[in-house]
């Protein structure tokens, strides 16, 4: 099976075409958001990450970082720091650009005359991004070159119509021939990754380890190389990406009856229906409820102290 996505330079493929405006620090979240808003085509992340980080939840934020920016629904990329970071813009753009060829502009806010001098700047920067992007034609390319992620969100342990129903998704995406990566092994793994590490978009089940906090799994999904997500939910757990689609699907009857608006599709008895055809709609171009609501959630797990 075939569908339609942007193709890259290092050969991965998009189901998106976004300019990533992501500041290293939380310091440099205002600026970020305001580039983002100024600028048709970008997209930012908000966090409360990079400052005073150190070992090894140093190094998983900044891997978080470098890999959304990586993202193959990424075109291009303005990091935007203050200056004084331990997770610095200039280490996260080098590292970007060590392993891709997309347009990469860091941007230092007190290098920059302020914040309005590096609003500015940033803005510029992202516009000629932004003009390179629209050029960019989508293709006919092979499933096995998307990934999709799978996440239980809700009632912990899920219910019975819930588990049924990711089974059954699990197993349809796989049939399809696209990649999968899920947060928990069902014996059927045929890779493991830790949190946020890259997966390729080869066919097979990559399981990633992963927190229960849904917003938290779900960034670690979408850093590993997922293009389209997929959340199975009894209950109304609406979350987003700022990078990939996110599918959302109701499995509690009471819900699906009174709020159907706020989900992509249910399935209420267990007996999934045949998706793909939804699916491959989004990743052609059809928004997502998640993205007509504006949901971009972004949270990393956290796995040392702030200093």
């Amino acid at each position: 099976m075939k569908v339609k996505a942007y193709v890259r330079d290092d050969g991965t493929v998009g189901v998106r075409n976004h300019i990533l405006i992501l500041p290293s620090v939380v310091c440099a979240n205002q600026v970020a958001r305001e580039v983002a808003e100024a600028v048709p085509g970008a997209v930012y992340v908000e966090h409360q990450h990079g400052c005073a980080q150190i070992g090894a939840d140093f190094d998983q934020t900044k891997r978080v970082f470098v890999n959304m920016a990586l993202h193959p629904n990424v075109f291009g990329v303005v990091v935007i720091g203050l200056g004084c970071e331990a997770v610095a813009a200039q280490l996260v753009a080098a590292e970007i650009s060590a392993h891709s060829k997309k347009p990469v502009v860091p941007l230092i806010i007190q290098e920059s005359g302020g914040t309005l001098g590096a609003k500015e700047r940033g803005i510029e920067a992202a516009q000629k991004i932004a003009a390179a992007a629209i050029g960019l034609i989508s293709t006919e390319v092979d499933v096995d070159r998307i990934a999709v992620s799978l996440q239980i969100a809700g009632s912990q342990p899920p219910t019975a119509v819930t588990e049924t129903v990711y089974q059954s998704l699990v197993q349809q995406v796989s049939r399809y021939g696209f990649g999968t990566v899920v947060a928990r092994d069902d014996g059927a793994a045929t890779a493991h990754i830790g949190y946020a590490e890259r997966v390729s978009g080869a066919a097979g089940i990559a399981v990633m380890q992963a927190p229960h906090h849904e917003a938290e799994q779900l960034t670690g999904l979408v850093a590993s190389g997922a293009q389209l997500a997929i959340v199975i939910t009894d209950d109304l757990t609406l979350i987003g990406s700022p990078i990939a689609p996110v599918w959302t699907l109701c499995t509690d009857e009471g819900l699906w009856n009174d709020l159907s608006q706020e989900f992509d599709a249910g399935c209420t008895d267990g007996n999934a229906a045949n998706f793909t055809k939804a699916w491959v709609s989004i990743i052609e171009g059809e928004r997502s409820n998640a993205e007509r609501q504006g949901l971009v959630d972004f949270a990393i797990h956290r796995v040392g102290p702030t200093i």
